[in-house]
């Protein structure tokens, strides 16, 4: 997972940060050893390892970890998933462990209910908690961004409104006139959220908002197969909207949305693309990532299932089920750093 690059076109590389007075070899193996926590604290004592951290620490990349949690010890773990060796345990800080509840893992930010939806980072620990909501709980959650993005939008619903909150906002907002339903999957793509709508009877299935000011349209693009039966997530890949649909756990199909000519065009690679799946109850999401960049294998889609990994192989069409290592963790999400989490 982490490499250094000590030559370029045959000329060694100048060293940088604390490089220059120990081994890059020995600053690998420490960082990958290393709890996130620490290696952040590390990166605040001199400048040579504020230059170093973010160059060898692995979890300052966006490879995928996997994240569950230990109810037991109010903890808990990540993952690497290209080099099973390494794992760390964090403590959640000041949470009832027997009321602590992880909705959802939105751009490296667990989503947190307890008393109140709250976000937390396991790589930075930085914890944000949401205004108090008019209710119990959401149905459904979302961010468009990291929390920390000025931009960002959260969004939750109930069985009869859309809530809106902002950074820096102190309440949440009642989008009154946008029509609430139950969706399979959303989205962020090219500035509006798009949503697969679980409906049985109706064709148009594909629903986008407009998010400022929020309106809702259903799309006239018929579905490429049937969406309420089947397992269907809506991820943004190299700047596109593909559709994933998993039939009966074995067979794959990808589709990619043409909005112009209203269809769902059939596909049969993602080239140098993974997707990570998490398929949780009729909120699936998904993550496209670079193979090259991150490890992971390619042209390949990987679902996390309550305990298991399977991995679908695009290339070859084969079917790998993994539980190596994972075998007494329940509930495991798919989880990211990214640029903001680390703020």
């Amino acid at each position: 997972m982490i490499s250094s690059n000590k030559k370029h076109n045959g000329e060694v590389m100048k060293a940088k940060g604390i490089s220059r007075y120990i081994s890059i070899d020995i600053v690998e193996s420490v960082l990958m050893r290393m709890n996130p926590k620490d290696a952040m604290r590390l990166s605040t004592t001199c400048k040579e390892w504020r230059v170093t951290i973010p160059q060898y620490d692995p979890t300052m990349r966006k490879t995928p970890w996997f994240f569950t949690i230990l109810r037991s010890t109010g903890s808990c773990i990540l993952r690497s998933v290209v080099n099973e060796d390494i794992s760390f345990e964090i403590t959640l800080p000041s949470y009832s462990r027997e009321q602590i509840f992880i909705e959802n893992v939105l751009h490296g930010w667990l989503v947190i209910q307890d008393v109140t939806i709250s976000l937390y980072n396991p790589f930075s620990r930085v914890r944000l908690d949401l205004p108090f909501a008019p209710f119990s709980s959401f149905y459904y959650f979302y961010m468009t961004s990291a929390p920390m993005n000025p931009d960002c939008i959260a969004l939750g619903h109930n069985n009869e409104h859309l809530f809106v909150w902002r950074p820096g906002d102190e309440f949440w907002t009642a989008e009154k006139n946008v029509e609430v339903k139950y969706y399979k999957s959303i989205v962020m793509f090219q500035g509006e959220l798009y949503a697969i709508r679980y409906s049985k009877i109706s064709n148009r299935q594909l629903v986008c908002f407009q998010v400022a000011p929020f309106q809702r349209k259903d799309l006239d693009v018929p579905p490429p197969m049937d969406l309420y039966n089947n397992d269907v997530y809506l991820v943004e890949s190299c700047g596109e909207l593909v559709l994933v649909c998993i039939f009966e756990a074995s067979k794959v199909h990808l589709f990619q949305l043409d909005l112009k000519n209203k269809a769902w065009i059939k596909i049969e690679s993602l080239g140098d693309q993974s997707i990570l799946l998490n398929k949780r109850h009729n909120k699936n999401s998904g993550i496209s990532i670079s193979a090259h960049a991150t490890g992971c294998l390619g042209n390949c889609i990987y679902v996390i299932d309550w305990i298991l990994v399977y991995i679908y192989n695009l290339e070859n069409h084969s079917i790998i089920k993994s539980d190596k290592g994972l075998l007494g963790y329940n509930l495991m999400q798919w989880i990211i750093p990214t640029s903001s989490c680390n703020k």
